[in-house]
């Protein structure tokens, strides 16, 4: 098994995506991982000012924490999920998911 080096990126995250993290938001990944939670992020960015807060989003290793709140239209909600969904898989799955997580 290989292992990986976890790390807090909270503050890393704050310089770049500050308005998207709530305030007691705690992000432990790899780099790998923080890689791809920046692009979701800067694509959820895109959609507009949502009020989208990420809450949490941690690799226990095995398993994860993931948490975050929402304020857009139905539409705009519904766009958040699909990105949080490709989130998910990014992050937590090494082989493809597919059909809607539980």
């Amino acid at each position: 098994m290989c292992e990986r080096d976890l790390a807090d990126w909270t503050e890393n995250l704050r310089q770049t995506h500050r308005r998207l993290l709530s305030e007691d938001c705690c992000v432990i990944l790899d780099e790998e991982q923080i890689a791809i939670l920046k692009d979701i992020l800067s694509r959820i960015d895109d959609i507009g000012e949502i009020g989208f807060q990420l809450e949490m989003c941690v690799d226990h290793d095995p398993g994860h924490s993931l948490s975050w709140d929402n304020d857009g239209t139905p539409h705009q909600d519904q766009a958040v999920e699909l990105l949080i969904d490709e989130l998910v898989r990014g992050l937590f799955y090494k082989t493809p998911v597919t059909g809607p997580l539980s």
